[in-house]
C-alpha cells in the first residue's frame, strides 16, 4: 500500500510505509473507526509473528495497567529460558 496524503480507509494506511510517520496522525482516525486493534502481518518480535498496534485509549489503558496478560513474546522467551537455566 502506499501513504498517500488523504487518508479516508483502512486500505489507505500503511503505518511501516516510506515516509508514513508523516502521515500518522491522518491515519489515527482511521484506525480507531475502523480497526482499534490493528494487525500488522510480519512484524511481530520473532519470524512469521504478527505485530498489533492499538487505537483506542481504553485498550492501550488496559494493556498499560494489566501488562500481564499482555507481556510481549520476548519477555516471555526470556522467563523460559531462565526457569529452564539455558545459557544465553
Amino acid at each position: 500500500m502506499q501513504v498517500v496524503s488523504c487518508l479516508h480507509s483502512l486500505e489507505d494506511v500503511d503505518l511501516l510505509a516510506e515516509g508514513a510517520q508523516e502521515h500518522w496522525y491522518d491515519a489515527y482516525p482511521v484506525l480507531l473507526r475502523e480497526a482499534p486493534v490493528h494487525r500488522l502481518l510480519g512484524e511481530g518480535l520473532t519470524p512469521q509473528t504478527d505485530a498489533f498496534t492499538l487505537s483506542c485509549y481504553e485498550d492501550i489503558n488496559r494493556v498499560v495497567t494489566e501488562p500481564e496478560p499482555f507481556t510481549p513474546i520476548t519477555t516471555l522467551m526470556l522467563e523460559q529460558i531462565a526457569a529452564a537455566k539455558i545459557p544465553p
